[in-house]
């Protein structure tokens, strides 16, 4: 789970700011926090701001990081690294990421880098325990390009006995201490052959995303056989925190695990899926897959049948296993088995006939915006899958294209759903209805506003005293907390006025 999150001097954010889920005093809603060791972690927060205060930066910060740790520099594929423009003296100074999260045998953790354009300055990793911390790894790099790296008293599974750290020696200044020992620097996939959820920096692999290995049971497992032990196990548990639990969502992207993948593994997902449809009464009575013909020779390509091939190679022969593909904006899927042989089927929502009680097919294009978004991000947001896998979802604008109405419903789900699962929702917002502690506590209420000097600020609703019964979208509305537009008069439009 998240615990902070903290940034420095990168887009909008010019001073260090700081988003907390450490739950505060209060003993409103109960079930929104989550106690692990001696933490209480809240599961949602919800922040608001004007356009252009700075909201999608903070998720964008929290992308990039994700992306720089997980790819390297040279497979970040969204937005690069850009610090704070509008101060000279910060343009050339480097940006600086913190993260204190909570993950392994319930260990808390706090791992920080700082970096520019050409060189990460400083890396570390240390172990937050009740009173103290310990060090994990602590990294340096100079002007000259020469890295140190100091490692603590951890496990490491050598090769060399002679030299138990001979791997961190040769990899670039630019590139995280974290990254190279979980990736090719730990003689890991090379970026060429990356079975990890199609996010390869070369174009030939680009548009290939295998989803999982799928049977006809209740056991599933991501393709990823390329990925080998790691050299130092801990690091291990930090980087897939980042690379799985750690899911950034913005209002063009698509989540990492398909409506179709519930379909295929789980004999229950489509019932689960048609109550939470017909609960926020979208209209469609359910999803399917439904087969269409393929011609493996000339509607794939050679490079996606040997790629889907290499990843299906651990299924058993014999086996009734298949491996998934899907292609990211389509709702095509591919399935392989162990003989190597080729099917297709295509996504479709299912509408009730009215005379009859039939059903028809929709392909998904002709349902809304909003529909179609709540279809990409229902399945694994509300944990439809049957999996005991943990996520930290960070959507920016839940409400685009989708009814003020359903925006708290799907807040509401998600609490219902996760249950006592370490799951946790962060979101950005302009939806006011939102703002309501019937609905969420007031330390999961979070504002961003800017300064006169164009730098983001970022506050809680936790911070002001405010009386035991208030109005809170009404107070914000009429400027209370800040974060609200602030425009001029509509005479100073002397344009407005010509006829």
């Amino acid at each position: 789970m998240l615990i902070r999150f903290m940034v420095e001097n990168f887009l909008s954010f010019k001073d260090e700011v700081e988003f907390s889920m450490v739950a505060g005093k209060s003993d409103e809603h109960p079930e929104h926090v989550s106690e692990i060791r001696d933490l209480r972690l809240l599961k949602t927060s919800v922040v608001f701001g004007a356009n252009q205060s700075g909201k999608t930066n903070l998720i964008k910060a929290i992308s990039f990081a994700q992306e720089f740790i997980t790819l390297g520099p040279s497979g970040v594929k969204g937005l690069k690294l850009t610090p704070f423009l509008l101060d000279s003296d910060y343009s050339g100074k480097p940006s600086n990421f913190v993260f204190e999260l909570q993950c392994g045998m319930a260990q808390s953790f706090e791992y920080k880098f700082s970096v520019d354009r050409q060189r990460v300055h400083e890396e570390s990793l240390h172990e937050i325990l009740s009173e103290s911390t310990r060090m994990m790894f602590e990294r340096e790099t100079d002007s000259q390009g020469h890295t140190n790296v100091k490692i603590g008293e951890v496990n490491v599974l050598v090769t060399n006995e002679e030299d138990h750290f001979d791997f961190i020696r040769n990899f670039p200044s630019n590139e995280l201490f974290l990254t190279a020992v979980n990736t090719e620097g730990n003689g890991g996939f090379s970026r060429d052959d990356d079975p990890n959820n199609g996010m390869s920096a070369t174009p030939q692999t680009r548009e290939i995303r295998p989803f999982v290995r799928h049977t006809t049971g209740t056991k599933f497992d991501t393709v990823n056989a390329n990925r080998p032990e790691p050299r130092i196990a801990f690091l291990d548990i930090i980087y897939d925190w980042f690379d799985r639990t750690l899911v950034p969502v913005f209002p063009d992207s698509i989540p990492a695990q398909g409506i179709g993948l519930g379909i295929v593994r789980d004999t229950e997902f489509k019932e689960r899926l048609h109550d939470v449809l017909e609960f926020l009464d979208l209209g469609i009575d359910g999803v399917d897959l439904l087969p269409i013909e393929l011609n493996a020779e000339s509607d794939l390509s050679d490079e996606f049948k040997d790629y889907a091939k290499r990843n299906a190679q651990s299924i058993s022969k014999g086996s009734d296993e298949k491996a998934l593909f899907g292609h990211p904006g389509s709702e095509d899927y591919i399935l392989v088995d162990a003989n190597h042989e080729f099917a297709a089927c295509r996504l479709v929502t299912l509408h009730q006939v009215n005379d009859d009680g039939s059903k028809v097919a929709f392909d998904p294009s002709a349902e809304s915006d909003g529909t179609r978004r709540l279809l990409e991000l229902i399945p694994t947001l509300l944990g439809l899958h049957r999996s005991q896998s943990t996520h930290v979802f960070i959507i920016d604008e839940l409400d685009r294209s989708i009814h003020a109405h359903l925006t708290g419903k799907v807040i509401e789900l998600f609490l219902k759903y996760t249950g006592n699962r370490e799951n946790q929702l962060i979101v950005t917002s302009h939806d006011t209805g939102l703002l309501d502690l019937d609905l969420l506590r007031r330390d999961e209420i979070w504002f961003v506003e800017k300064e006169r000097t164009d730098a983001s600020t970022l506050y809680s609703l936790e911070e002001f005293k405010l009386p035991e019964k208030i109005n809170i979208e009404k107070g914000y509305l009429f400027g209370r907390f800040g974060a609200i537009p602030v425009s001029s008069s509509l005479e100073s439009l002397d344009w407005a006025r010509e006829t």
